[in-house]
């Protein structure tokens, strides 16, 4: 009995760590950054996790502050060492002491909206070539700066509504140490952050660039908005920073001789106007019916990013010409894997639903693509289509007045509306729409 208990035990134990998320805090005085970020942190985060706090130098005051919160949350592990590491030999030590599938690292002069793992995480699991996820802030370098639209006092209201709007998650070339998710196996793999860089500044570019040499994508989530109070060690410990950026671009340089800095921030040739080219470009050459070109270019685009809704779309019209609808049905999937909302995904499979025969169905994806988008008018037109099968003539009708009203140029509705009449006998109403038909279609 007390085997199967024990048994029983290491199974739950088990499941527990396979999602189990380490986030990993450096400390190095500073400690009323600290504690409002481990306070953030624990108020706002949902997902099975560990918090690693990682105290390394700090003065006497801070240890004993940081030991009086150790008293206050016990299931925070402390890590205290009398001697600074640096940023990248800090964040390597401590994911030493992480039990978690998954790590990330966070700055200590930041703070966390509402589900922020969680949503970094689900991201991270979306494709098998993500690598690593970061967030957007107000204090950052590179592509994952968004202009602050808020009052410190606001940041949880701002941050949470933005979380809750779905906003793009897109493919970059590096990402900001700031807050960076990633896996533990990737980062064993990479052999962690280069110790190369000293206190800090390039490791964070250093890591990216090694994350991709395996072949993996970075991504940027914007629906993750978190404050970054941006360099606060740099600032109360006087180090100069520009001494510090100077001397470890010589050693990123001599480390990546052939990689563009300003490429990398995406100040040159930045991954969105490459990836738009490419979709622009599949597009029209699908509209030209050149499927195999269209193919080709939606592919492109797709290695780029594998998160592209745009991408993932097209390739499942083509696969529809094709009628490779088992292939069509897993793209549009996926997207609403990425999406759950996305409107023309859930028409699509509202269509290949119908093309079974398999009507409840459909209803439901067009109805859940009219609640993402009221003023897409394909659903609206296959629900109507929906109440003529099931013998409801009139609720056939009053759908297509609907579309009507807010869409008064449809001609495709207008049409229909006139044969419904006269299909119920109305013969006077049909005529008149069939004129106003007519006269739209001038």
């Amino acid at each position: 009995m007390k085997d199967n208990q024990g048994n029983d035990q290491r199974k739950k134990l088990k499941l527990y760590n396979s999602k189990l998320i380490s986030i990993i805090l450096l400390s190095y005085d500073s400690v009323q950054y600290t504690v409002q970020c481990i306070e953030s942190v624990i108020r706002n985060t949902i997902e099975p996790y560990e918090l690693i706090v990682f105290d390394h130098g700090s003065s006497n005051s801070t240890v004993l502050k940081l030991k009086s919160l150790q008293e206050k949350y016990p299931f925070i592990k402390f890590v205290f060492k009398k001697t600074n590491l640096g940023f990248a030999g800090g964040n390597n030590k401590a994911a030493t002491y992480a039990n978690g599938k998954y790590l990330c690292f966070i700055s200590n002069d930041i703070l966390v909206p509402y589900n922020w793992l969680n949503k970094m995480s689900n991201t991270f699991q979306l494709d098998k070539e993500i690598g690593a996820v970061g967030p957007v802030s107000n204090s950052i370098s590179g592509t994952q700066m968004i202009n602050q639209e808020y009052e410190l006092n606001n940041f949880y209201d701002y941050s949470n509504n933005r979380l809750l709007r779905n906003h793009p998650i897109r493919p970059c070339r590096r990402l900001a140490g700031f807050v960076i998710f990633t896996s533990k196996k990737i980062f064993n793999k990479i052999n962690g952050f280069d110790e190369n860089y000293g206190f800090g500044n390039f490791e964070d570019d250093d890591l990216s660039l090694k994350i991709r040499n395996l072949g993996y994508k970075l991504f940027v989530d914007e629906s993750v908005y978190i404050h970054h109070f941006g360099s606060i060690t740099f600032k109360e410990k006087n180090i100069d920073m520009n001494d510090s950026l100077t001397t470890n671009y010589k050693i990123f340089k001599e480390k990546w001789p052939d990689i563009d800095y300003e490429e990398l921030l995406e100040i040159k040739n930045p991954l969105y106007t490459i990836l738009e080219n490419m979709i622009n470009k599949a597009s029209n050459f699908f509209i030209e019916k050149k499927l195999d070109e269209s193919l080709e270019h939606f592919n492109k685009a797709l290695s780029l990013n594998p998160l592209s809704i745009n991408a993932l779309f097209g390739l499942s019209m083509i696969e529809r010409q094709l009628k490779n609808h088992s292939n069509e049905k897993n793209y549009l999937l996926k997207i609403i894997k990425i999406k759950p909302n996305e409107s023309r995904a859930l028409n699509q499979l509202g269509i290949l639903e119908l093309d079974s025969s398999r009507i409840e169905k459909a209803q439901l994806y067009f109805e859940k693509s009219i609640e993402s988008d009221p003023l897409y008018i394909e659903p609206k037109r296959f629900l109507a289509e929906i109440h003529l099968y099931n013998d409801d003539i009139n609720k056939a009708m009053n759908s297509y007045l609907e579309i009507v009203k807010v869409h008064n140029d449809d001609t495709i509705s207008i049409k229909r509306i006139s044969e419904l009449f006269l299909l119920s006998g109305n013969t006077d109403q049909a005529n008149e729409w069939q004129k106003l038909f007519e006269n739209k279609s001038i």
